[in-house]
């Protein structure tokens, strides 16, 4: 046990303290770390725990048909600029829309979370020894710090990029190969909490 500085004389002093630590340490807490209720990604609101799980496992899923507005600049000549290529609506003067038809996707799973579980299992138990003991036992406090230090360590194996690559045609649509980050929001989403 850490040196507090903190001396106890006699069975009383000792059984007072014992009883303090008691009380602050069985007050019951539960950290939670990952994508909390009410998160959501895109501009479909769609739940990040949901992305996240599709992300984890992987598996078949079926985009729905729906409608797909498109955009280019065009030239006053009533040429394409950059050869018709798509362009953010901000920089768009021409725009289309489209029916896509439902098609069914294969994502691969890319394991981030249990990844992280993997390499954390073996410190956090120590990890929250210690923050205890620095923070007098408050467990609120203790659990906070261990929280933001989890957070953390979710968000690098989000971008560790060891996962089954991307598709080439993926690669390309992106610019470049990071797995599991794209509008960031998932990374972003990730947050821990402290309850009772």
């Amino acid at each position: 046990m850490k040196n507090t500085g903190l001396k106890i004389n006699g069975g009383k002093g000792m059984k007072s303290f014992l009883s303090g630590l008691k009380r602050k340490l069985l007050r019951q807490k539960v950290l939670n770390v990952g994508f909390l209720e009410g998160s959501t990604e895109g501009k479909d609101n769609i739940p990040t725990p949901l992305v996240a799980f599709w992300n984890e496992f992987g598996g078949k899923f079926t985009i729905p048909a729906h409608e797909q507005t498109i955009y280019r600049s065009v030239k006053e000549s009533g040429e394409f600029n950059q050869k018709g290529r798509f362009v953010k609506k901000s920089k768009s003067n021409y725009a289309t829309t489209h029916h896509v038809e439902a098609v069914e996707v294969t994502r691969p799973p890319r394991p981030f979370f249990r990844r992280m579980i993997w390499l954390g299992q073996e410190h956090w138990g120590s990890d929250l020894s210690l923050l205890l003991q620095s923070s007098d036992y408050n467990s609120d406090a203790a659990l906070t710090l261990l929280g933001e230090s989890m957070k953390g360590e979710l968000q690098e194996s989000i971008k560790a990029n060891v996962y089954t690559p991307l598709a080439k045609s993926t690669i390309k649509k992106k610019g470049n190969d990071q797995q599991l980050i794209e509008s960031g929001d998932m990374w972003n989403a990730v947050e821990y909490e402290v309850k009772s």
